[in-house]
């Protein structure tokens, strides 16, 4: 099936599974930080991205989640590269109709930038507040420390980047 993302720099020997990637030992560093060709970024198919047992439907996340890693400094994947708050920059294809389960952001805020297609977005806030919004390409979503949210590909898909940064000192 082709999708999207699968003309975009796709390695020849498909996508890593999210499991094997996550459970890597240690980061591959590239020669030089300054330049890293497309197809030594790490492509990870999540499926589902951020699984959630609790929920029923897209809340419980579903689907194919297509992600290049442009950076990672996260845990033992972490390339050294970032000398500010960068947790991770990814660029993102969920599959149509695919979701990303219901999660909690506790030491961290997300920005989501909508490249195509759209993305149905329920989101609460630190006080409980449940909002929804349907993303269309060139709008953005927030997601900040002690909120939660997921969210769900239209019919065509949804091609977007996430940039996730570490919060210090953060205090719920």
């Amino acid at each position: 099936m082709d999708t999207e993302m699968d003309s975009i720099h796709s390695p020849a020997d498909g996508w890593l599974n999210a499991e094997a990637y996550h459970n890597a030992s240690q980061a591959s560093h590239p020669l030089t930080p300054t330049f890293v060709p497309a197809t030594a970024l790490p492509h990870v198919c999540y499926s589902p991205a951020h699984p959630n047992p609790t929920k029923t439907g897209s809340l419980a996340g579903q689907g194919n989640n297509r992600c290049i890693w442009i950076a990672n400094e996260q845990g033992a994947l972490a390339e050294g590269t970032s000398q500010g708050s960068l947790d991770g920059l990814i660029d993102s294809y969920l599959e149509p109709d695919a979701s990303i389960g219901w999660h909690s952001h506790h030491h961290s805020e997300e920005y989501y930038y909508l490249l195509s297609g759209t993305l149905n977005v329920m989101m609460q806030d630190q006080n409980g507040h449940t909002s929804t919004f349907i993303l269309a390409p060139g709008d953005r979503h927030w997601i900040g420390p002690g909120m939660s949210h997921c969210a769900q590909a239209g019919n065509e898909g949804a091609r977007f980047i996430a940039i996730m940064l570490k919060c210090q000192g953060v205090r719920l």
